[in-house]
């Protein structure tokens, strides 16, 4: 089926979710069970990956048919089975084999890449089960409320850069006062969590605003936000740059998909993201160069040592350098392999990681002595010890988590809880709140599930966060000041006149 012409019509986009999360389950299955007879890792690497790119295609082209389930199926097929089609791609170019090169067999890769799959297309059939719940949702705003998500805007956009400039805001996303957990600033996690949902907010009031000097100010403040998170991280940006390309379609979707606009449209973003990734890069290496200094370093001081990195070392050696760490740093599978090889031998945590995860996350303000709390720490710590593991730093996921914990089960418990537990949270915001305040709700946590790569104490710490951004959003786009009164919504207020291609509104 070709995604990029698909009718918009709900029913059939659902079926074909549907269709294609069975067909995930089977390929996924089918792997697990023909491993027991022969060596499967390179042919359902190569399905497999490409059912991340065909789910990523989707999610991109089609977000308004797309829930919670869905983002999280898409994001760990294209992490566990297109992750590793780039290594295998990668290593095959120089003439190696990606298997021999691991610590793992044959079988038990293919085997945890089977059920990673499967789990994948298991949330998307799931996520058929709900008649709701979709993650975007088109809407239409009076002046009053453009005028004031103006400044909300441009407000997120200043704090932004004051932070980063300050050192609040750090380089890969650090909200550390200082070095340990229990300096970490509230404020500046809240400002880093609402960048993406904000500049995302910003393109789609852009994309159908018809007042030119609004429309210029929505553009350039969503430019910078999403150009100031290339020092967060090459997946924060890379997804970033994903979440608003899918509300830029949600916005006003193109007439044509294959034109010459939307080709150089594709050139830029590509070219951009090359260049991030560089500029990452180097920043990185310009990191090592304060390991002596106690606080976290701001991005403005490590640019000097970055570009004085990239002049002086041969921009041959930087390319060599960032082959490799694509190549490998893409073969997450790994350790997801080896704690479903250990849980075959050792019994597995049975809760204990949840446990520690919801410890991890429980603000210090509700629980002072959770840092003295023997489960404090990170999954490493736990999982590794337990399983007569190195402690080092591994490619965390819900999966790896779940596994540590359940075993086999894993790959198909703790991914469809909380994506019933984020669906109840999104259907009942989306029932209730008013339209910016879902789209910002929905952005955060597509953000939060598409960042796959995480410690499943991200999940729960996310929670607080979505509170805050409720209750205030909520506060700032209903209650309205004029006059020395006060009311509640904006009804008297003229509409927003808006591009009328494709859209729908839900107020």
């Amino acid at each position: 089926m070709n995604f990029l012409n698909v009718s918009e019509d709900k029913s059939m986009m659902q079926m074909a979710i549907l269709l294609f999360g069975m067909l995930e389950m089977f390929l996924g299955l089918a792997g697990v069970i023909l491993s027991d007879f022969m060596p499967m890792f390179n042919v359902l690497t190569i399905l497999s990956g490409t059912a991340g790119l065909v789910a990523l295609v989707f999610c991109i082209t089609q977000p308004s048919n797309i829930k919670v389930y869905d983002v999280l199926g898409m994001a760990l097929v294209l992490a566990y089975g297109t992750g590793t089609l780039n290594s295998l791609a990668s290593f095959a170019m120089d003439g190696n084999s990606l298997v021999d090169s691991s610590v793992m067999s044959d079988y038990w890769l293919s085997r945890s890449l089977g059920f990673a799959t499967a789990a994948a297309g298991f949330l998307h059939v799931v996520g058929r089960l709900e008649t709701g719940g979709y993650l975007f949702r088109k809407f239409d705003l009076s002046d009053l409320q453009v005028s004031k998500s103006i400044w909300f805007v441009g407000c997120v956009t200043l704090l932004l850069l004051l932070f980063v400039a300050t050192g609040k805001l750090g380089f890969m996303g650090s909200t550390s006062i200082a070095t340990g957990y229990s300096n970490v600033s509230i404020v500046s996690t809240l400002v880093l969590a609402l960048v993406t949902p904000t500049s995302a907010l910003s393109i789609y009031l852009a994309r159908i605003d018809t007042e030119k000097r609004r429309k210029f100010l929505f553009y350039l403040f969503a430019f910078i936000l999403l150009a100031a998170q290339f020092g967060f991280g090459r997946r924060i940006f890379v997804f970033a740059v994903i979440i608003n390309l899918m509300v830029a379609i949600l916005a006003v979707r193109p007439k044509r998909y294959l034109s010459f606009k939307n080709l150089v449209v594709l050139i830029l973003i590509a070219l951009t993201v090359q260049a991030a990734t560089t500029a990452f890069f180097t920043l990185r290496l310009a990191r090592y160069t304060f390991k002596s200094v106690t606080t976290t370093p701001t991005i403005i001081q490590l640019v000097p040592e970055a570009w004085k990195i990239y002049q002086d070392r041969e921009r041959l050696y930087l390319a060599e350098q960032m082959n490799e760490n694509t190549s490998t740093r893409s073969f997450v599978l790994e350790y997801l392999a080896q704690m479903l090889e250990r849980t075959s031998r050792i019994e597995p945590l049975y809760g204990k990681n949840l446990a520690r995860a919801i410890v991890v996350a429980t603000p210090s303000l509700f629980y002072p002595s959770k840092f003295n709390n023997p489960l404090f720490g990170s999954e490493e710590d736990l999982a590794n010890v337990h399983f007569r593991l190195p402690v080092w730093d591994a490619s965390n996921s819900v999966l790896t988590a779940s596994v540590d914990d359940f075993g086999e089960m894993g790959f198909f418990f703790l991914p469809v809880i909380f994506c019933v537990v984020f669906s109840i949270i999104l259907r009942n915001i989306g029932s209730r709140a008013p339209p910016v305040t879902i789209m910002l709700i929905g952005v955060l946590l597509c953000h939060i599930l598409i960042s796959v790569e995480v410690d499943v104490s991200t999940y729960f710490s996310s929670l607080p966060i979505i509170i805050i951004i409720l209750i205030s959003s909520w506060v700032l786009f209903t209650v309205n000041i004029s006059g020395g009164k006060i009311s509640i919504g904006s009804k008297s207020c003229k509409t927003l006149p808006v591009k009328t291609h494709h859209t729908r509104y839900f107020i």
